[in-house]
């Protein structure tokens, strides 16, 4: 199932270029037969313009080549002369192209890309080509799968195509299938079959395939948390890469700046970020830069630039409802940055019509973790303890079969309110049971942060408040270390608290002094009046409304 992060490709056949044996470009060659009146060799040469065009992102350009042979194969008999002008492969790369063009990692024009579906998928019928059919047929579960998010059917046809290339010798094919196949699983089942892709893209010496297999090998990675490990693929990965593959080069910039997110290396993430937003743009992929804003959102709230973080989340909020896919991952960001700025009103909008978008979606059962865990996070700051207890038991149950997500929500969304939330409610084994997601991953700085306010919880809950204290502080240094300002604000006010129960009334005004300097050029970063307001009696009212237990 095609998505921004993972995506799939719509597989292909072998097309021999409408150029070779000429020095003359493919769109040059449909020029001038258009000009002659041949319409079977315009209709050839405008699509392999469009193939041309597709391969080097200039999607726009693309579509004008294919459409023209599209409105062709679709006119009343006679018009333009016989459908055999071109052949079922032909007529099938046309189609599944403008497909790939259309579609999210695209221009995004779901209202065409349904119509090119549709048209495609009744070619089936009176296609002669085995391997088109076959293809269509993929093509036709692939569909089901991204409608319903049940991957099963799309794994049985990849796995037995799998097994016709092995047993017809076709290694390229072996390695397609091997990548599409590594996209559905799980991640250690995904980085066996990577590996093997790799070893075959090694053994056929194809470098874009040694590339692309390191690339995702390297990605599953940083979705499990071995973060260090994850940096060295990317490099390794980007090596491989041809200067010429934009896409390919801008994909593994956007990895790698998301990976140093949880490295802590948090200033040159948004550098990264800031310039593969602007090469998606020019490569015409909608998803991943409108993913890319609400990653971005949160890399510029990690480095105090709030004011900056907000328009980026407003920016991607604005476009969430343009997405077929990962609109959960796009909002658990933007309502982290929003979470941590008090705008708690529009947090819970967001979260609202998110339950009942996905609900509508049927894919609920595959994003109730990601709501809960932000549900209870707002609930949390409002002080409505009882509703945040009940969110994170629901989290509990609902962890993701796919996702581990141990590391990347714990560090996002404040492992210590869920924490805190089942202590409250009496729920002190899960509390514990809770911070084992971090085991063998608090080596990371970043981690350790949210590791370490989650045991201060746990300690001061249990009266031992010198141990609190002493996590706190570690964990404010770590931040400062990091220059991770909106965590050293946070950790200030709770450490002032602990230390105030403490009887440390010195150490409790230094950390409140602290806490007021790092707050206020926070709030200066905020050129919005309304949003600087909310933002500033936010904090006032996390300092006055938590108590320590």
């Amino acid at each position: 199932m095609m998505t921004g992060d993972a995506h799939g490709h719509t597989p292909r056949i072998g097309l021999q270029t409408a150029s070779e044996g000429s020095d003359a470009p493919a769109a040059m060659l449909a020029h001038h037969a258009r000009a002659a009146g041949r319409v079977g060799q315009t209709m050839r040469h405008s699509v392999q313009a469009g193939l041309d065009a597709f391969a080097l992102r200039a999607l726009t350009e693309a579509v004008e080549h294919l459409e023209r042979v599209r409105t062709a194969l679709c006119a009343p008999s006679g018009v333009f002369g016989p459908q055999f002008m071109v052949s079922n492969v032909e007529r099938w790369q046309a189609y599944s192209t403008l497909f790939e063009c259309y579609g999210p990692n695209g221009l995004h024009c779901p209202a065409a890309r349904e119509e090119v579906l549709k048209e495609l998928l009744a070619f089936e019928v009176e296609a002669q080509d085995p391997h088109v059919k076959q293809n269509i047929r993929r093509l036709r579960v692939d569909i089901q799968a991204e409608k319903t998010g049940d991957d099963a059917a799309l794994m049985s046809v990849l796995c037995s195509q799998l097994e016709e290339a092995r047993r017809d010798q076709d290694r390229q094919g072996e390695f397609d299938r091997l990548m599409d196949i590594g996209f559905l699983e799980l991640p250690n089942a995904a980085k066996a079959t990577f590996a093997a892709a790799l070893a075959l893209a090694q053994e056929l010496g194809d470098e874009r395939g040694i590339g692309s297999s390191l690339t995702e090998t390297a990605r599953i990675d940083m979705l499990i948390g071995d973060w260090n490990e994850a940096e060295a693929g990317f490099e390794e990965a980007s090596r491989h890469i041809s200067p010429h593959d934009q896409h390919s080069i801008t994909r593994v910039r956007w990895l790698r700046a998301r990976n140093w997110l949880w490295l802590g290396r948090s200033r040159e993430a948004v550098a990264a970020l800031s310039s593969c937003l602007r090469s998606w743009q020019l490569l015409e992929d909608h998803a991943r830069g409108t993913l890319t804003r609400s990653w971005l959102s949160l890399a510029l709230l990690e480095t105090g630039e709030c004011g900056e973080a907000l328009e980026m989340a407003q920016q991607a909020d604005d476009l969430a409802l343009t997405m077929p896919f990962d609109r959960d991952l796009l909002l658990m960001f933007t309502v982290s940055v929003r979470l941590q700025l008090g705008q708690l009103d529009t947090a819970r909008v967001l979260l609202d019509g998110a339950a009942a978008d996905w609900g509508d979606m049927n894919l609920a059962h595959t994003w109730a973790y990601r709501l809960e865990v932000m549900s209870c996070a707002l609930c949390a700051l409002r002080g409505d303890w009882v509703l945040a207890c009940q969110h994170a038991v629901n989290a509990f149950g609902s962890r993701p079969r796919r996702d581990p997500e141990r590391h990347l929500l714990s560090s996002l969304f404040g492992s210590w309110f869920e924490t805190e939330a089942l202590l409250r409610g009496g729920q002190a084994a899960l509390a514990r049971k809770g911070l084992q997601r971090f085991a063998g991953g608090i080596a990371y700085p970043r981690l350790r942060i949210s590791h370490l306010r989650s045991l201060a919880v746990l300690e001061a809950w249990e009266g031992h408040l010198g141990f609190a204290t002493r996590h706190l502080k570690e964990a404010k240094n770590l931040a400062l270390e990091l220059n991770l300002p909106t965590e050293v604000w946070q950790v200030e006010a709770k450490l002032a608290e602990l230390l105030t129960a403490n009887g440390d009334l010195e150490g409790a005004q230094t950390a409140r002094d602290s806490m007021l300097a790092v707050v206020k050029t926070l709030a200066d970063s905020i050129h919005d009046d309304v949003s600087r307001a909310v933002f500033l009696e936010f904090t006032v009212q996390q300092k006055g409304a938590r108590s320590t237990q």
